[in-house]
């Protein structure tokens, strides 16, 4: 590669040669370099590129979808709208801080019982969220002193068995940096 080309992700996006693009679009084609899949109804991309292009254009939209689609799936009701959320994720930083750890941001139900509201959803780290049910209710969850979440348990009963659990869960060991997402 010649030092005067431009950069991977310029040339990505970059839109093929106007008679490539007016020929994939005369066959019902997605107009993306080397793409060849059948782009969607009154869409230049496919389904995946037209995804991939919202998620850099404006990803508080796309996240909102994500999330939208997910709630819907699972059968819970979603009242945000777009400029709420928008709002949200921008009082609570939670757009940049999505992932796949367990530090990573998640949405949180207040209530468990009712669906995504204004007033029913946080934001707290994905491994907190997740281990919210794996303990038993009437414990809490609180940020330690090295910044990390932490729960406690609601009797002793519950520390010893989760405890016992804890030492019999498997130890696992990477050998290796697993791969950046």
């Amino acid at each position: 590669m010649s030092p005067e080309a431009p950069p991977l992700a310029a040339r990505e996006w970059a839109l093929p040669a106007a008679s490539t693009v007016a020929r994939k679009q005369k066959l019902g084609l997605c107009v993306r370099y080397g793409c060849l899949a059948k782009r969607g109804a009154k869409k230049q991309y496919c389904c995946k590129h037209h995804h991939q292009a919202l998620k850099r254009r404006d990803p508080i939209s796309y996240i909102y979808s994500q999330r939208k689609q997910r709630a819907k799936a699972r059968g819970h009701a979603w009242t945000l709208t777009l400029d709420n959320f928008r709002d949200w994720c921008h009082f609570t930083g939670y757009h940049e801080k999505t992932g796949r750890t367990a530090e990573s941001a998640s949405i949180d139900r207040k209530i468990n019982a009712h669906g995504y509201h204004v007033w029913n959803i946080r934001c707290i780290p994905y491994g907190a969220n997740a281990a919210k049910y794996t303990h038993a209710g009437g414990g809490s969850w609180a940020v330690g002193d090295d910044g990390a979440h932490h729960y406690t348990p609601a009797s002793d009963a519950d520390a010893a068995y989760y405890a016992a659990a804890e030492a019999r869960a498997p130890a696992y060991e990477f050998h290796h940096e697993p791969a950046p997402f």
